[in-house]
């Protein structure tokens, strides 16, 4: 299965999740969007990953980085829900923004 199938399973199974309804203890709940940065140092990846992304109504890109340190920065300022994370960048890579 190609990464873009993966994508698309994973973001398939939460917008499953986050369009019900929860009740609870008498009181009614709707989950809301997942806030969303998308880290990729090549602008072709980042535009896929981003037109992927926008078809589903679950997820909102709150930011796009082009960088570790711009995702490092962005994580500590808009505190998201999900990052999806290209792990080979330059200077600094995926796993040192984790």
């Amino acid at each position: 299965m190609g990464v873009s199938k993966h994508i698309s399973q994973f973001l398939l199974n939460w917008q499953n999740l986050f369009r019900k309804i929860i009740h609870l203890d008498g009181r009614t709940f709707i989950m809301r969007q997942l806030r969303t940065i998308l880290v990729d140092d090549e602008p072709l990846a980042l535009s896929l990953m981003k037109a992927k992304l926008v078809k589903f109504d679950s997820i909102d890109i709150i930011a796009e980085c082009k960088s570790g340190r711009e995702a490092v920065e962005a994580i500590i300022e808009l505190e998201p829900d999900l990052v999806f994370l290209d792990i080979d960048m330059p200077k600094v890579n995926g796993f040192d923004v984790i």
